[in-house]
C-alpha cells in the first residue's frame, strides 16, 4: 500500500505546479509555443523537479491539460490545488511558478494579471508577498531567495549534518544514507541516483559555506513544526544506528574518510582581458562560489586569445566560460547557450572610449601616422568599436595610423598609452551619463588625469557567461539558477564587487548577442586555423 505523507506525494505537488502554469500559460484563452517553452524552462530550472525525465515531463504536461479541461469550473480546478498543496511554502512557489509564465514576456496582460489575483485570493498569498515574488520575477532573479529549498533537500542535509556528527561518513554510512532515503516514505518517488544527489549537495554545501550558514539555511526552510518534527524522527533513527556501530557522537570538523561521490572537475574558461584585474584572492573566491553552485570541483582554465577560448567552449574543453561579447556571439551561434550576463552601472551595455595622453595635442584630424594600443582582433570595447566608429568616418585603420599593437588587454593597452609607446587607444566606457573617467580609475587607479577622450562610440553588449554545448540541461540550469541568485551566496556580494565589477546578474535574452553580427562588428566564422586542426 502506498503510504502518503502530510497528505500529499511529490508528484501531487508537482502535477499541481504544472497545472498553475499552464494556467497562466493559457489566461489569453490560446496555449503559444513560447508560452510552452518559458513552461518547461521552469519546469527543468526548478529543484522540485530534479530527477524527472523529459518523457515523465511530456507526460505530466499532457495529463494536466487533460485534468484542467475535464474540470467543471475554475474554482473546483482552484479547489483541487488548494488540496494538492497544503503548505504555504507550495502555495508561494506556485504563485511565483504563475507569475513567471506571465511575465515571460516583460509584460502580463490584463487577463494575467486578473488569474494571477485569483491565485492570490486562493491560495492566501499576502499582498507583500506578491511584491516580494514579482519584484524577483519581473528582475529575473531566483525564486529561492523568496522561497528557500526543496523540503526534500533540507531533510536529507539534516541526516547528513546527524551521520557526521564525529566528522566523517565512512562508506558504509554513505550507503546507509542514501538506502534510508531512498525507502523512506517520506521520499517513495525518488530513487537511489536522486537521494546520493541530495546527499552530495548537502556535503557539498557543508564544506563550501560552513555549519553557521546551513543552520541558517535550515531554520528558514523549515518553517513550520511538523517539518521541524519530521526531521528529528528521521535523524534519531540514524543516530541510534550509530550508536549500535559502537561510534558516539562527538564534535569535529566534517571529513569524509571516503566521500560521497562527486562528479568530475569543472572546467571554467577565464577571458583573456578582463574589464580590470581583480583585486588579490578574488579569483580563489569565484573557485569557491562556482564549486558551491555546481557542486563539484572548479578548475580555472585561462586563455590569452578570444578565439581559443571560443573554440574551447566549441570543442568542450570547458564546460562554461566567462565570455568577452564577441566570443559569446559566436559561441551560441555554434550552440553554446548564453545564460547571464552582467548589469555594470544599471545597464548590460559599455561603450568604447578612444583615448590619448592629457599631455598631446591629438585630435581626430591629426592621428595619421600615430601608434594605436588594442587590446585583441576580437575585443568589442578594445578594438572593434572603436575601429568601427572612425571607419563610420572615413577613416580607414590600417591607412590612419603607422602601427598597431595588439597587448592582450585592458591593463597592457592603457599602460603603453600612458607610458608614451602608443599615442591612442580604446578602452570601456560606462553608459551615457556616467564619467567616463571612472573606467580609468579602474584600470589605472589614480591616473586619469593623465588621459584624455577624444570620443566615444555608441553603446553595444558587453560580456557574458556561456555554457558549452555539450553540457547537459539540468546541469547549465542549476548553474544559471545559481548564478541568478549569487547575492544570496556568502560571498556572493564580494564576489560581484571584486572580480566582476557589476550590481548584479540578470537572465540572458536567447540568442541576445546575435545582434553584434548584425551591426557589422564581427561574423561567424572561426579562424581556418582551427577549421584545419578540428
Amino acid at each position: 500500500m502506498k503510504v502518503e505523507t502530510d497528505g500529499n506525494t511529490r508528484a501531487d505537488r508537482n502535477a499541481a505546479l504544472v497545472e498553475v502554469m499552464l494556467l497562466a500559460a493559457m489566461a489569453d484563452g490560446k496555449l503559444t509555443e513560447g508560452s510552452i517553452q518559458a513552461l518547461l524552462r521552469r519546469v527543468l530550472e526548478r529543484p522540485e523537479f530534479d530527477g524527472t525525465q523529459p518523457e515523465e515531463i511530456s507526460a505530466l504536461l499532457e495529463t494536466s491539460v487533460k485534468r484542467l479541461a475535464s474540470e467543471s469550473s475554475l474554482e473546483a480546478i482552484l479547489q483541487r490545488l488548494r488540496d494538492r498543496l497544503p503548505s504555504h511554502q507550495n502555495r508561494l512557489l506556485a504563485f511565483g511558478l504563475a507569475a513567471s509564465i506571465a511575465f515571460a514576456d516583460q509584460k502580463a496582460t490584463r487577463a494575467e494579471l486578473g488569474l494571477l489575483k485569483t491565485f492570490q485570493a486562493a491560495l492566501g498569498i499576502s499582498e507583500d508577498e506578491v511584491a516580494n515574488l514579482v519584484e524577483v520575477v519581473e528582475s529575473g532573479r531566483s525564486l529561492n531567495e523568496v522561497l528557500g529549498e526543496p523540503l526534500e533537500r533540507l531533510y536529507a542535509e539534516v541526516m547528513i549534518l546527524v551521520t557526521a556528527a564525529d566528522g566523517k561518513v565512512k562508506p558504509a554510512e554513505s550507503r546507509a544514507l542514501i538506502e534510508s532515503l531512498a525507502s523512506d516514505p517520506l521520499f517513495q518517488e525518488i530513487d537511489a541516483s536522486r537521494a546520493q544527489s541530495y546527499l552530495s549537495d548537502s556535503v557539498q554545501a557543508l564544506a563550501d559555506q560552513g555549519l553557521p550558514e546551513r543552520l541558517r539555511v535550515l531554520a528558514h526552510g523549515l518553517t513550520t513544526h511538523a517539518q521541524r518534527a519530521q526531521d528529528p524522527r528521521h535523524a534519531a533513527g540514524h543516530l541510534r544506528a550509530r550508536r549500535r556501530r559502537g561510534r558516539p557522537p562527538s564534535s569535529g570538523g566534517l571529513k569524509m574518510d571516503a566521500p560521497i561521490p562527486l562528479r568530475g572537475v569543472f572546467r571554467f574558461g577565464f577571458p583573456p582581458s578582463l574589464p580590470a584585474a581583480p583585486a588579490p584572492g578574488a579569483t580563489g573566491r569565484l573557485t569557491r562560489v562556482l564549486s558551491g553552485i555546481v557542486g563539484r570541483p572548479v578548475r580555472l582554465v585561462s586563455y590569452v586569445e578570444y578565439d581559443a577560448l571560443t573554440e574551447a567552449l566549441r570543442r568542450g574543453d570547458v564546460d562554461a566560460a566567462w565570455a568577452p561579447p564577441l566570443v559569446a556571439a559566436r559561441a551560441e551561434a555554434l550552440g553554446a547557450r548564453v545564460l547571464v550576463r552582467p548589469l555594470r552601472r544599471g545597464s548590460v551595455r559599455s561603450r568604447s572610449a578612444l583615448l590619448v595622453r592629457a599631455d598631446t595635442s591629438l585630435q581626430l584630424e591629426t592621428l595619421g601616422g600615430t601608434t594605436a594600443a588594442w587590446v585583441d582582433r576580437n575585443s568589442l570595447a578594445g578594438y572593434l568599436l572603436a575601429i568601427s566608429w572612425l571607419r563610420e568616418r572615413g577613416l580607414e585603420p590600417a591607412r590612419l595610423f603607422s602601427q598597431q599593437l595588439f597587448l592582450g588587454s585592458f591593463q597592457a593597452a592603457l599602460e603603453a598609452l600612458l607610458g608614451g609607446e602608443a599615442d591612442v587607444t580604446a578602452l570601456f566606457a560606462p553608459p551615457e551619463g556616467h564619467d567616463l573617467r571612472q573606467s580609468v580609475e579602474e584600470v589605472a587607479p589614480g591616473r586619469s588625469q593623465d588621459v584624455r577622450v577624444l570620443a566615444c562610440t555608441m553603446p553595444a553588449l558587453h560580456d557574458a557567461w556561456v555554457v558549452a554545448p555539450h553540457l547537459s540541461l539540468p546541469e547549465a540550469l542549476r548553474l544559471e539558477r545559481g548564478l541568478l541568485a549569487v547575492r544570496e551566496l556568502p560571498e556572493g556580494t564580494a564576489l560581484l564587487r571584486d572580480v566582476l565589477r557589476a550590481e548584479r546578474l540578470e537572465r540572458a535574452p536567447e540568442l541576445g548577442h546575435r545582434e553584434l553580427f548584425g551591426r557589422g562588428l564581427g561574423d561567424v566564422t572561426l579562424p581556418l586555423r582551427f577549421e584545419a586542426s578540428a
